[in-house]
């Protein structure tokens, strides 16, 4: 709704405008303002569980990183960067569902008042910033993990220009999608002030469902980057089955960054802005949980390793072995036959991992000594 003429209006007339449903309801419903239907019992438990999950594993990524391994990379402050924005985001979304006039999320257009609609329009945009920043550094991060764990020291293949271009694209989208956004209508209040007159790009939401789509394809290749390098690797099948396993993590991201291009589809033939829109930041929600736990793969080994060597786990094992039986002389207990064919599995293991691709698997298992090669080194990243 645009009301070119609204400042010339009486302040009886404007008031009557703004106290009107911001969307035209459908035949036969009846707006209900004072006690908007919403579905903020989704909203809430989607959101908490978002963070939740963010948290732990970015937890468990420094963890990792910083205590076990006593190293700090350029990707471990930009993982930081997009964490802090995610954060401020889902604030932004609390905010929202606090608001009793703007009956929180997932609520339809027509039961919220045009004066409320103003309101909602400008944290969507606060959000949008905030994702767009997101995915820069996010997967700017995720991205040079990558070359870090698969890409050798001194070896410039497919695999790394892959990454680094996949990076170079990535960061030069959201930086002039953000520029456009900002400046599909002039002046800029017009984007989220439908009182004041002003000139915006023809069908905008195209660029919306344009940004869904990237986005969509960078986490397929962030996806499918590692997998071509895991399964070159000289370890056991099943071993590297796990690790591949492990790093597609990513498909989590990849449905949710589908629901939300199929969401935004859906919103180009829709009015109902507030309602196309919150299940899209849902979905968007579940996308940047599942990148930070893609971003946290390459620190697990350390942290799940160092929990097992640690007190409690001692502890732990002392009084489990304590109310285990004594087994007869010459017989091997079942613990006893699983401890000795693991100890059997891992040296053969060991045995099969020094060829080539030897770095990515001394990377996967948080081993920091660099593989012997005749290549002169690069800065690692």
């Amino acid at each position: 709704m645009s009301l070119a003429n609204f400042a010339s209006l009486t302040p009886a007339q404007q008031e009557q405008i703004l106290n009107s449903p911001a969307l035209q309801p459908p035949p036969g419903v009846q707006p209900d303002f004072d006690h908007p239907p919403n579905l903020n019992h989704i909203v809430y438990p989607t959101i908490i569980l978002g963070l939740l999950l963010s948290t732990i594993f970015i937890l468990l990524r420094i963890y990792g990183r910083w205590y076990c391994m006593k190293t700090v990379k350029v990707q471990d402050g930009l993982g930081i960067i997009a964490f802090l924005l995610f954060i401020g985001e889902l604030a932004v979304y609390f905010e929202q569902l606090q608001k009793p006039n703007a009956g929180g999320l997932l609520i339809h257009q027509w039961n919220l008042r045009f004066r409320d609609l103003r309101p909602f329009l400008i944290r969507s945009i606060i959000i949008i910033h905030f994702y767009a920043g997101m995915m820069v550094f996010l997967k700017t991060a995720i991205l040079l993990d990558w070359l870090q764990t698969f890409s050798p020291p001194g070896r410039r293949g497919v695999f790394y220009w892959l990454c680094t271009s996949t990076i170079t694209i990535n960061v030069l989208y959201w930086v002039i999608g953000i520029i456009i956004m900002d400046t599909k209508c002039i002046p800029f209040e017009s984007i989220f002030d439908k009182t004041v007159p002003g000139h915006c790009l023809p069908n905008t939401k195209i660029l919306d469902v344009f940004s869904n789509a990237f986005g969509f394809t960078v986490d397929v290749v962030i996806l499918a980057l590692p997998q071509g390098v895991i399964w070159k690797l000289r370890m056991s099948g099943m071993r590297r089955l796990g690790v591949s396993i492990v790093f597609a993590f990513g498909i989590l991201a990849c449905i949710a960054a589908g629901a939300r291009l199929g969401w935004t589809i859906g919103y180009l033939h829709s009015d109902d802005v507030t309602f196309s829109y919150s299940s899209v930041a849902l979905w968007t929600v579940a996308e940047v949980a599942c990148g930070f736990i893609v971003f946290s793969v390459t620190g697990l080994s350390k942290s799940v390793a160092s929990f097992k060597n640690s007190k409690l786990m001692s502890w732990l094992r002392l009084r489990h072995d304590s109310t285990i039986t004594n087994v007869p002389t010459g017989q091997y207990s079942h613990q006893s036959r699983w401890k000795l064919i693991r100890s059997i599995s891992s040296q053969g293991d060991e045995n099969s991992e020094t060829a080539p691709y030897q770095f990515a698997s001394k990377e996967l298992s948080g081993s920091r000594e660099a593989p012997k090669t005749t290549v002169t080194p690069r800065v690692g990243v």
